[in-house]
């Protein structure tokens, strides 16, 4: 009942037998966690040790629902981990995905002086404002085509006290004037609609489409854009880092070869996915 103390490891293991989600019962052992700890603050250790709480009755029995209609606990909380930092996510935006960690990293080990950066595509910024925070004296331009994508963006900028420059562009269809950069980063939309078959509920229901998918018929287009755009926003000696369609690699690095860049890479996740590509502009 509401307003008693309760043992939190016995509400837990409760409120995980009311997931019906086709899920290892780890993975919703893991959501469970998610939601006590953000609403009550009750870490691990704390439900193990049986710390007691007074929990909401109706609250826990709608994060069931939600999560039994396959809704990202994410969106629930309301906040996601991205680089050991948190940011607020919404449905106007993706999740942030340990994978996506592979794109910053790769970007840090370019070790330039004070980088000019644009991040295409910012979504809730967490690229831009990890950049930001980790690159001392960089300056960080953050686009996006959505409204509603930018003020959850400039709200996390906020948060974590960066001075990024937010920018409303459709980039594959407006010249840009930001030059020139010492790096584009973009994780672009690059799932093609034949795909959908065989990505969760959780993503196809709730995550924005727009920041998803592109045409089966033309799945590089932002990829061709990145490319092209690139090659006058970029100082000479300048690179690009994007994150990849796995299915695609082979096709994304053949893209920015005919494009002229030189020194191209491809990164693979901890899964061995080939997870992101940079290429460099040539110093002539």
């Amino acid at each position: 009942m509401k307003g008693t103390p309760s043992n939190s490891k016995v509400v837990l293991r409760q409120f995980v037998a009311q997931l019906s989600i086709d899920e290892p019962i780890d993975e919703k052992e893991a959501i469970a966690r998610l939601l006590f700890e953000a609403e009550y603050g009750l870490s691990y250790s704390d439900v193990l040790a049986e710390k007691e709480n007074i929990f909401d009755d109706g609250k826990l029995k709608e994060w069931a629902e939600r999560i039994n209609q396959h809704e990202p606990v994410q969106y629930i909380i309301g906040e996601a981990d991205f680089y050991g930092r948190k940011f607020k996510v919404s449905s106007s935006v993706l999740i942030p995905r340990p994978e996506t960690e592979v794109l910053v990293r790769e970007v840090l080990k370019t070790k330039i002086t004070k980088p000019v950066i644009l991040d295409v595509g910012s979504g809730s910024g967490c690229i831009a404002i990890t950049l930001s925070l980790e690159i001392s004296g960089s300056l960080v331009h953050a686009m996006d085509v959505s409204e509603q994508a930018l003020a959850v963006a400039k709200e996390n900028s906020k948060h974590h006290k960066t001075s990024i420059q937010f920018i409303k562009s459709d980039f594959l269809i407006e010249d840009i004037t930001i030059a020139p950069l010492d790096i584009l980063v973009s994780n672009p939309p690059y799932v093609r609609h034949l795909e959908k078959e065989s990505m969760k509920s959780n993503v196809l229901s709730y995550e924005p489409h727009q920041a998803l998918f592109v045409p089966d018929n033309d799945p590089l287009i932002f990829y061709r854009a990145i490319a092209k755009k690139g090659k006058a926003l970029l100082k000479p000696g300048g690179r690009i880092f994007v994150e990849i369609n796995a299915q695609l690699s082979s096709e994304t690095s053949h893209l920015f070869e005919t494009e002229g860049y030189d020194d191209i890479h491809v990164i693979r996740d901890l899964e061995g996915k080939s997870r992101v590509i940079t290429g460099c502009k040539p110093s002539n």
